[in-house]
C-alpha cells in the first residue's frame, strides 16, 4: 500500500487521515514495539495470550492504575492484539504454541535459528 499514491484514508475508526504513508510508517513502528515487548515478556516464560496482554503497555493505563482495573472490553482487546502478534511470532518460528492443562500457552522457541525473517 505504501507503493500508491492515496490522497485520502476513511479507517474504520478514529479520524481521516490525509497522509497514508506516514500511517503506514506509524503501524510498522507499532508493530516492531510490539513485537520486542512481547519477546520480552516472554523471556520469564510461558504465559497465555492474557497473561501476555496484562503485561503489555497501553495508553488506556493511563487512566488505570493496573490491568486488573481495565474494562472488560478493554481487556478483550488488548488479548486480542496480543493474540495476533503472537500468532505472527508464531509463524515467524519466533515463540512456540503449546498446550497445559488444556490452555494454550506460548513461550520462546528454543531453537532460534528456525525463526524466518520478521
Amino acid at each position: 500500500m505504501y507503493e500508491f499514491d492515496i490522497e485520502l484514508l476513511l479507517p474504520g475508526h478514529r479520524e481521516i487521515l490525509w497522509n497514508c504513508k506516514n500511517r503506514i510508517v506509524e503501524l510498522k513502528e507499532h508493530h516492531r514495539k510490539r513485537i520486542d515487548e512481547i519477546l520480552s515478556i516472554l523471556r520469564d516464560g510461558s504465559k497465555n495470550a492474557f497473561q501476555v496482554a496484562s503485561e503489555m503497555s497501553w495508553d488506556i493505563a493511563d487512566v488505570y492504575d493496573s490491568f486488573d482495573l481495565f474494562p472488560a472490553t478493554q481487556k478483550w482487546f488488548a488479548t486480542g492484539e496480543a493474540i495476533a502478534h503472537l500468532k505472527y511470532l508464531e509463524e515467524k518460528g519466533m515463540v512456540q504454541r503449546g498446550i497445559q492443562d488444556h490452555k494454550i500457552l506460548y513461550s520462546l522457541n528454543s531453537h532460534p535459528r528456525f525463526c524466518r525473517q520478521i
